[in-house]
């Protein structure tokens, strides 16, 4: 609507002496942020590593409660197809497509082990907004990275969740062990059947292990 983009102009056009709000230079931060990442590929590798290495500061950044909300109800200008039309997009999708263009433009870049270690790392991520964006680019990589690699990282997970401590509650929500298979899930809604099918013969074949029962609970 007209507010949004009047709200979004003016952050673009702010300064450091005019801005009257931490946040406000932080939603700017982070709406420059996602432009140079969706344009990665025109970058030098020192820089691909310099913006993967700031993957965690977007994440801390979105955790701010005004942040998150402007990105969730913000819309962006951007060029159509053509580059003659300018349309506006939600600034949460802007972020989504950014982000999985990065993978794409890493995909063959010595920065990638970064990207795969952050995803790794944010994989259980607290804040539901993260997360949310954590599993988008996991799903986003699962559909596009061939079987066998797939495969390989569901056996891990598999492994994971199996050699967790039986310490906690498995029905607990907050559970170390009850969030990684929420997220294993996930990932399997997003997945061939065949991965669900791999799932569970790592369960069976673990049956015996004392922490089997408590992923199957989970």
């Amino acid at each position: 609507d007209s507010q949004a983009k009047s709200a979004l102009v003016d952050i673009l056009s702010l300064s450091v002496e005019s801005a009257t709000s931490a946040r406000v230079l932080l939603l700017a931060r982070v709406v420059l942020f996602q432009s140079v990442i969706r344009y990665s590929s025109e970058l030098e590798v020192d820089a691909k590593f310099a913006i993967t290495s700031k993957l965690q500061w977007l994440l801390d950044v979105l955790t701010d409660t005004e942040v998150y909300s402007s990105v969730l109800s913000s819309q962006l200008p951007v060029a159509d197809g053509s580059g003659k039309t300018i349309i506006w997009e939600s600034m949460f999708s802007a972020l989504i497509l950014s982000l999985k263009t990065l993978m794409i433009n890493l995909s063959s870049s010595p920065a990638w082990e970064e990207l795969e270690t952050f995803l790794l790392q944010s994989l259980l991520h607290p804040h539901f907004l993260c997360w949310q964006i954590i599993m988008e680019l996991w799903c986003f990589w699962v559909r596009h990275a061939t079987e066998d690699l797939v495969a390989d990282m569901i056996d891990k997970l598999c492994t994971l969740m199996m050699s967790m401590s039986s310490s906690e509650t498995p029905l607990c929500p907050d559970s170390v062990l009850r969030r990684t298979t929420k997220s294993v899930c996930f990932l399997l809604t997003h997945s061939p059947k065949s991965l669900t099918a791999r799932v569970y013969k790592n369960i069976s074949t673990e049956s015996r292990s004392e922490s089997a029962p408590d992923a199957y609970l989970a």
